[in-house]
Order: C-alpha cells, then sequence, then structure tokens
C-alpha cells in the first residue's frame, strides 16, 4: 500500500514501533526530572533557593553528594540517573560574584569530609565540570511592543551557547529571564515554551528557579504554588517545593509540639512529578549549618518524638508478674474500699 503520512518532519517527529525497536532507556538529572526537560524549584524569596541550586550544581557536576537524602542508595546505584559528570551552568541574576564564591567554598569544604570524599579530585572536576556566573545582561526574552510578543533579548544567544555545552543549566529567577507580564497566561506560556524548545533542540535539561505565591505561603497541599500565571507550573513537569515547617506539622490537634526555627529547618516537597519513575524521592527535612557557611545538609524529621522505652516491670507492680502474688491491700491491715477497686484492664495486664 503507498504510504500516504505526509512528511511533517520539520514540525513533528513520529514515534512507531519501527522507529524505537531497540529498548530506549529513560535517563535522569534529579530523582524524577528527565533528561532535556523543563523543571521549577519554587520558594519563598530568601530562604534558600539559591544555595540549594548551587549545592545540587556541584553535586552533580562531581558525584559527591553532599545531599545524598535527596537520591538514596538505590538511585545512587542505578545508571539510569546521570550521576557525576554533568557539565553544569548556573545564572544566577540575584547575587553577586563574592556570594556566589564564598557558597562554594562553603559546599567545598562540605563535600571534602563526606566519606570517601577525595578534595583533589573534587576540586579536578568542580573546574571542568561547573560554571558559575552573574546574569550581565538579562532579560533572554525581550517583550518589545508591550503586546506579549516576545523576542529573543540581549542574552539570547549567550543562553544559547552555554545550552549547547552544558548538560544542565540553572537560571534564577524566572522573572528576571523575561519582560512578559507574570500574570499573563498566554505571555507565560510562551515563555514556557521557549525555554521547552531550547531544552529540546539542545539537549539540555533546565531549571528555573521561581518565587512562590503569596497566597501558598502556610499551606500543606496547593499545587499550583508558583508566583504568576498558572502555566507557569503547567508547561513543566517538575516541581521541588522548599519551604520553612507548616504550621500544621508543628502543631498537633491534641498535643502542641515544640516550634522550630524556620531559619535552620527545611522542607524540600516533590510537588509535581510527572514522571514518576526510577528516583523519585518524598518530603526531604533540610538544615541549614551556620556553623558551615550556610550549607544544607539532609537529615531526620526534627518533630518526631523519640519512642519512650517502656519500663521494666518490678516487683511492686499492681499487675505483679507470673508466680508473684497480687499485692491486695489485706498485707496494710487496711479493708480495702470497695469504691477504689483495681480497675486494671487486661489490656493493661498484658503490657
Amino acid at each position: 500500500m503507498e504510504d500516504t503520512v505526509m512528511e511533517t518532519r520539520d514540525l513533528f517527529n513520529r514515534v512507531s514501533l519501527t522507529t524505537t525497536r531497540d529498548e530506549t532507556r529513560l535517563r535522569w538529572v534529579l530523582p524524577g526530572l528527565l533528561q532535556h526537560t523543563v523543571g521549577l524549584i519554587v520558594g519563598a524569596g530568601g530562604i534558600g533557593k539559591s544555595f540549594l541550586a548551587l549545592q545540587l550544581a556541584a553535586d552533580l557536576a562531581t558525584g559527591c553528594a553532599t545531599l545524598p537524602g535527596l537520591f538514596g542508595p538505590q538511585v545512587l546505584a542505578d545508571d539510569q540517573l546521570t550521576w557525576g559528570g554533568l557539565r553544569v551552568a548556573g545564572v544566577f541574576a540575584e547575587d553577586p560574584e563574592p556570594i556566589l564564591a564564598e557558597r562554594l567554598q562553603a559546599w567545598f569544604r562540605r563535600a571534602a569530609v563526606m566519606p570517601g570524599a577525595d578534595p583533589r579530585l573534587i576540586e579536578k572536576h568542580l573546574d571542568h565540570n561547573l560554571f558559575l556566573t552573574t546574569a550581565s545582561r538579562p532579560p533572554i526574552w525581550w517583550d518589545v511592543s508591550g503586546r506579549q510578543v516576545l523576542r529573543p533579548g540581549p542574552a539570547y544567544d549567550e543562553l544559547t551557547r552555554l545550552a549547547q555545552v552544558h548538560d544542565l543549566l540553572i537560571l534564577d529567577p524566572l522573572s528576571l529571564f523575561h519582560t512578559g507580564d507574570e500574570n499573563d497566561n498566554m505571555a507565560m506560556t510562551l515563555v514556557m515554551n521557549h525555554f521547552n524548545e531550547v531544552a529540546r533542540q539542545y539537549q539540555c535539561t533546565i531549571i528555573l528557579l521561581h518565587h512562590i505565591a503569596k497566597s501558598s505561603r502556610g499551606s500543606q497541599d496547593s499545587r499550583d504554588v508558583g508566583r504568576g500565571a498558572v502555566a507557569i507550573t503547567n508547561r513543566t513537569r517538575w516541581v521541588w517545593w522548599l519551604r520553612e515547617p507548616g504550621e500544621g506539622q508543628q502543631t498537633g490537634t491534641k498535643k502542641r509540639k515544640p516550634q522550630i526555627p524556620s531559619d535552620v529547618w527545611l522542607q524540600l516537597v516533590p510537588q509535581k512529578i510527572n514522571y514518576p519513575g526510577m528516583g523519585v524521592v518524598g518530603q526531604q527535612w533540610l538544615q541549614r549549618l551556620k556553623d558551615r557557611g550556610g550549607v544544607l545538609a539532609c537529615v531526620d524529621n526534627p518533630l518526631t518524638e523519640p519512642k519512650k522505652p517502656r519500663p521494666a516491670p518490678t516487683l511492686s507492680s499492681r499487675t505483679g508478674t507470673k508466680g508473684v502474688k497480687q499485692n491486695s491491700g489485706k498485707r496494710s491491715g487496711r479493708k480495702q474500699d470497695p469504691k477504689k477497686q483495681d480497675t486494671t484492664t487486661e489490656a493493661d495486664a498484658d503490657r
């Protein structure tokens, strides 16, 4: 039969059994973040998104996991996760060079004392694989007409050059790399489409850092946590939310738990994972190590109360033990008040 399928290779790539006979293995940059896609890290201003992004970038560029709780031993051992040796570029538009240098030094001091770490090898990988810079000429896309018609801006060529030679590109924050109306869904759809096209065309994963919506602060269940139009989160397939401990987790309905300082303890929540394959992790607690330059560390839930050990039974216990006669109150010479009879239940006696 004559093939009547139209040639539309410029717009569409056809997927069929014939073209996919060889097994296609998914590749991951971070747990749940597929290669050559766009992801978001959202959080309130000043909460630590930039430091977290820099720390993740250095971990991936060197293979030294200073945040092992975000990956887990099974993920680190699986070759489907692109772990270590990635070429990573981070463009931080809000932080000056001295701050970036200070944070990188703090990360290196932390990495150098991790189990099995080789400081010389780590430094070599950093110099070869990690490129950190400030944004000297944003934005990437410019609204020249005021009608949400975006055109390449002054930094567009620099972005494409970075995407061509790096596996992962981190841009912080999203709002400084475009001039579109952040609350306009059509404008933000165009912006996010442009980022997705760059990721696809240049085979480079992109992580955008974005501020949180004011209405999401303190919320535990909101899905569109990012500020502005919902198109920002809708056009991504991976969102991590860095937040302070929520009120619902600091206090219980019956028993009040102690407050913890939000400048020390943070939560990293996988808010949106469209491809929940290998490598997806759950909610992770982080601690900011102030005595080590503010570097983040994965920790256990600080609100979990340790279980109290059950006291060992004694001869004077009311319930008694096997072979020990219970105290009925007769030895003291006093008659037991029937109104104060022993109300010990069988469940208590079994303890």
